[in-house]
């Protein structure tokens, strides 16, 4: 489980800086990270980023598992820790839902990045501001830096 913590950790670590204006659009970034298929939409307003979706899958195997039971189990463990982490982040600031079907597991985040629920995120430790504890925004030019310093590729290109 820890695994997926620092993957998690690794996705939301933004950036936050001043806000710019723009037509909200959404873009699609893919790849492999740490053996795992990983596709993440990010919606966003200029450079502000209004919304971020994490989906993760892989086979069993791949997130460490060797049986479906195991991995039913870990997720469901992963759960109350997600809970536990999140008690104090306003509901539908990050969800975090765990799927396993088959040989296949499934972990898919998404973020509502509003004023309140960044300031929520921050202090729950969920969000990296780069030591900016005033951040108020999240930065799309930054956060897409970091998926491509992580080797995903904006679909369509």
């Amino acid at each position: 489980m820890k695994f997926m913590r620092i993957t998690l950790l690794a996705f939301v670590s933004m950036f936050l800086l001043a806000a710019c204006g723009g037509k909200e659009t959404t873009d699609t970034y893919k790849g492999d990270v740490q053996g795992l298929d990983t596709t993440i939409e990010i919606t966003a307003n200029g450079d502000d980023v209004s919304k971020e979706k994490l989906i993760q899958t892989g086979k069993l195997d791949q997130w460490g598992f060797s049986s479906k039971g195991q991995a039913e189990e870990a997720f469901k463990q992963q759960e109350e820790i997600d809970q536990e982490t999140y008690k104090d982040v306003p509901d539908g600031a990050i969800e975090t839902t765990y799927t396993v079907d088959g040989e296949t597991a499934t972990m898919e985040t998404t973020f509502n990045y509003t004023k309140d629920n960044i300031k929520a995120l921050i202090d729950a430790g969920l969000l990296d501001t780069d030591g900016n504890e005033k951040a108020d925004r999240v930065s799309k030019e930054k956060t897409v830096k970091g998926y491509e310093d992580l080797g995903l590729k904006k679909e369509g290109e």
